[in-house]
């Protein structure tokens, strides 16, 4: 065993070695480059010892592979909408498709944990096409910054799944591009796109002005593959924009949603290229390269799951796992099947909304914070919103409170007061209380549009 021990050193200090840093005490050549398999590591057991990964974007996954499933295999059809999303109205592809499909399949072997194990594939699978792609990701020293960068682990502990399977398949068509391997090419862009439109698209849009600058004699294969990938891609964008979370929000609103999420998630598509370029100065200047990337990633997790946190824990899936509060709530005659339900509870934890779709509950909105409407209310706005949704029951969590600190529970208390609506349910613990609002949302018609709501 200890001949094993010192084979393996010898092996690894032999690749550390190898071009290592000249800024670096030699201890560090068997520490440091490990940091970042290690990394990788524990990301992915965290991932799969969890059938639900609680995270900000994780239970949208869940059930749209849950749904797809039992429509493939109790209805043998795959569904354009969700109807137990947005009271019906929910496009099942946003994005994801192909993983969503291949998650369905699995779903009916695996249940739930299909996703975890999917999820976990993408981020193993995204640095090993990021080493196909630009090699120097092999070189461990380079590893440790890509999986370091705090917005990959961000994208793993927000459970970006869409986003981090079009990183897979993007790093995958540029090795396959740049091989000339055409066909190929063509196959992985139009999954690369199809996959996540919004970030996809950016990705392909980068490289080929990247080309455009730095290779200009590519640009015309990039351009013959990329216009029938592009007629191929029309269906997807065409239900990305039938999203009714797009068509409610102000363009402000998704303008500024985009710019937001576009930075972040491109700076694991772009870190492999700027890395190959700034070879040569990050193993001269490492010690500095490798302190900062630690003061991003220490000032990401404090902002997100720290103190310096005010709004939600984005992280909580890494230390708590899923469970049912609504269990006894479903087994009571109280709980409707079929009815409409706006459960409100922290974003990271939208399990609770996962239950009552399962147990056979519409939603009145998609899992997109945009479609969830978090937000103080007017009575007018109120209760013109309820008849747009047409929900019957609204369900707020203690914990949902706590985070928010909107008036919604206020304005509920008031309309019980005024016999205009009533408590169906407290859960003993006190954990959710849940509304009655029919006779309140039905005080008006239904709007034809959520604009005339006056929202924005």
């Amino acid at each position: 065993m200890a001949e094993l021990v010192v084979i393996l050193a010898a092996w690894w200090r032999a690749i550390t070695a190898r071009d290592g840093p000249r800024d670096l005490p030699a201890w560090s050549t068997y520490i440091l480059p490990a940091l970042g398999p290690l990394a990788l590591f524990f990301m992915i057991v965290d991932l799969l010892i969890h059938p639900i990964f609680l995270a900000d974007d994780s239970i949208q996954n869940y059930t749209h592979v849950w749904y797809i499933s039992q429509q493939l295999f109790h209805h043998g059809r795959i569904p354009m909408r969700i109807s137990a999303l947005d009271s019906g109205q929910a496009v099942t592809f946003p994005y994801g498709f192909t993983p969503y499909m291949i998650g369905a399949f699995l779903f009916r072997v695996f249940g739930n944990w299909a996703v975890s194990f999917l999820m976990a594939v993408a981020v193993l699978g995204a640095v090993w096409a990021a080493g196909l792609a630009r090699p120097i990701i092999r070189d461990p020293w380079f590893l440790l910054l890509f999986v370091a960068n705090p917005y990959f682990i961000d994208a793993v502990y927000a459970f970006q799944f869409p986003t981090l399977w079009s990183t897979v398949f993007f790093f995958l068509f540029i090795w396959a591009f740049e091989g000339r391997r055409h066909v190929l090419a063509a196959l992985l862009l139009w999954l690369t796109v199809s996959t996540h439109p919004i970030v996809g698209g950016a990705a392909a849009a980068a490289y080929g002005l990247f080309l455009l600058v730095l290779d200009r004699p590519k640009v015309r294969r990039l351009v013959l593959l990329a216009v029938p990938v592009g007629l191929a891609l029309i269906p997807f964008y065409w239900m990305m924009l039938q999203t009714p979370a797009l068509r409610e929000n102000s363009l402000r609103t998704i303008v500024s949603s985009v710019a937001d999420v576009l930075p972040r998630r491109g700076s694991i598509l772009l870190l492999p290229f700027a890395l190959t370029f700034l070879a040569p100065y990050v193993r001269r200047f490492y010690r500095p390269a490798l302190a900062v990337a630690g003061m991003m990633v220490l000032g990401v997790v404090l902002f997100e799951t720290g103190p310096l946190n005010q709004y939600h824990e984005t992280y909580y899936g890494a230390l708590h796992g899923s469970s049912d509060i609504y269990a006894a709530f479903f087994a009571s005659p109280t709980f409707k099947p079929g009815a409409n339900y706006r459960v409100l509870e922290p974003t990271e934890r939208e399990d609770g909304m996962y239950y009552f779709v399962r147990h056979g509950a519409v939603l009145g909105n998609e899992f997109f914070s945009e479609s969830v409407f978090r937000r103080n209310w007017s009575e007018q706005q109120y209760r013109c919103f309820t008849a747009f949704k047409a929900v019957d029951f609204v369900v707020i969590e203690r914990a949902y409170q706590r985070h928010y600190h909107t008036d919604e529970q206020t304005l509920l208390r008031s309309l019980v007061s005024q016999a205009r609506a009533s408590v169906a349910y407290e859960d003993p613990p006190g954990r959710f209380t849940v509304y009655d609002i029919r006779r309140f949302a039905r005080e008006r018609q239904k709007p034809n549009s959520l604009n005339q709501c006056r929202l924005f």
